[in-house]
């Protein structure tokens, strides 16, 4: 069977590339064969200069270069400098790839080592089974990421298989690092569902803080206890006492109102000094202990 091949050549940097798309299995028609170009977001012009998109499906086509379908050949004299090029875009943020359930395909490196440190700490990614193939599996799925604050939102699915049916249950985490160096994670409801925000991080974050997107900016955290700016409470809401404390966490005010609202001067002191000492100068701020959503008992949320 004679197989059909279609070429482009491309330039990256002035680098030559020649691409070939050949047939594996059948003869395409041409019409099939515009299908399969556009399908890989490479109906572009020859000789031109690469966008961010067709730079990402090249990326991906060497990662995984084989499909149902179709292969791609290469002839690309600095392929290894130009896989660098790609990784430089990803770990700025400036890249990225979902999948049909929208979950990340690439990310920058620092997800990929908070996720490293926390397997085995509070979730085990692996999967086991019996002679009768029933068992369980546990996967993750990256679905957003802060290059800036280098936070994520992650999946941790668990699935129970062999029976007549599959079991599938999930959690989401916010993932980062505290002041310590030490990497976390925190509980949070599903990302994918309920009200849109800018991102998933923003709306994990809206979440765990109790705060509009507007109020993001100005949260003041301490580990799992922060202070969120608010309005001047009444003065009959006034307290006598200077001081409160959350868990391991010791807030002094210059005054204290009920509801856990404070005016600044106030500081958040961690007992156990796994977080710096914070301080507010002016204003008056609420007392907000970071909002943990349920966990299934297949992942562990990490601890303050």
């Amino acid at each position: 069977m004679d197989s059909i091949e279609v070429k482009m050549v491309l330039k990256v940097n002035n680098e030559e590339i020649k691409l070939s798309l050949q047939n594996l299995s059948r003869d395409w028609t041409e019409s099939e064969i515009i299908s399969a170009r556009k399908k890989m977001s490479l109906e572009i012009e020859t000789d031109r200069c690469l966008s961010t998109t067709d730079i990402r499906s090249i990326y991906n086509c060497v990662q995984s270069p084989s499909s149902v379908l179709c292969w791609w050949s290469y002839e690309w004299k600095n392929l290894h400098e130009t896989k660098i090029e790609v990784e430089k875009l990803i770990n700025q943020g400036k890249m990225s790839y979902r999948n049909q359930w929208k979950a990340l395909v690439i990310y920058p490196d620092f997800v990929e080592k908070l996720l490293k440190e926390l397997d085995g700490k509070s979730w085990k990614v692996e999967i086991k089974s019996d002679k009768k193939n029933r068992g369980v599996s546990v996967n993750v799925s990256v679905y957003d990421y802060d290059i800036h604050h280098e936070l994520a939102v992650v999946q941790i699915r668990q699935c129970e298989f062999g029976g007549q049916y599959n079991s599938v249950r999930k959690n989401y985490y916010l993932i980062g690092r505290n002041e310590n160096g030490n990497a976390f994670a925190h509980p949070i409801s599903s990302v994918l569902t309920g009200k849109k925000y800018k991102s998933y991080i923003n709306k994990a974050l809206c979440e765990i803080w109790r705060c509009s997107e507007d109020e993001l900016p100005y949260v003041v955290r301490n580990g799992d206890v922060a202070f969120i700016p608010c309005k001047k409470p009444e003065a009959a809401t006034l307290l006598p006492e200077k001081v409160l404390k959350i868990e391991n966490h010791i807030i002094k005010a210059s005054n204290v109102y009920r509801g856990k609202t404070v005016e600044a001067p106030a500081s958040i002191k961690h007992e156990k000094g796994q977080h710096p000492t914070i301080v507010v100068r002016k204003g008056f701020y609420r007392v907000q202990k970071g909002n943990r959503a349920p966990e299934w008992d297949f992942s562990a949320a990490t601890r303050d």
